[in-house]
């Protein structure tokens, strides 16, 4: 039996191509915040606006909003990487279960005309 509905096959594909994409971009962010954070902490002669604020905080206050940004930027990049993979896969057990269906509807008919023919 050949696949029907290609489209929907091929937006299954981007969509869990999308929610590996959406993980990665995760990955990255998060060790972006955590680089900032901790590259944030270090002595530096430049004297910026951003330093002179820095400077004003606790090491412990800036170490907590970092890992707390990290955390999460992690749950909410976790949780749209999961859905577009689970779209994606809901996607193709749809096309399966019509699939299957289409099957069973073949198979009965074949049954039906076989009682009628004997």
């Amino acid at each position: 039996m050949e696949p029907r509905f290609n489209f929907l096959r091929l937006l299954s594909r981007i969509f869990k191509v999308l929610g590996v994409l959406a993980l990665l971009i995760t990955i990255v962010l998060a060790m972006g915040i955590l680089s900032a954070t901790f590259g944030s902490l270090g002595e530096s002669d430049e004297i910026t606006l951003m330093s002179t604020l820095i400077n004003q905080i606790p090491r412990s206050g800036i170490i907590t909003a970092g890992l707390t940004a990290v955390l999460l930027a992690i749950l909410n990049g976790s949780v749209i990487a999961a859905s577009l993979f689970a779209m994606g896969e809901g996607l193709l057990v749809i096309l399966t279960i019509e699939e299957n269906t289409r099957a069973s509807a073949m198979l009965l008919g074949r049954m039906s005309k076989r009682e009628k023919g004997s």
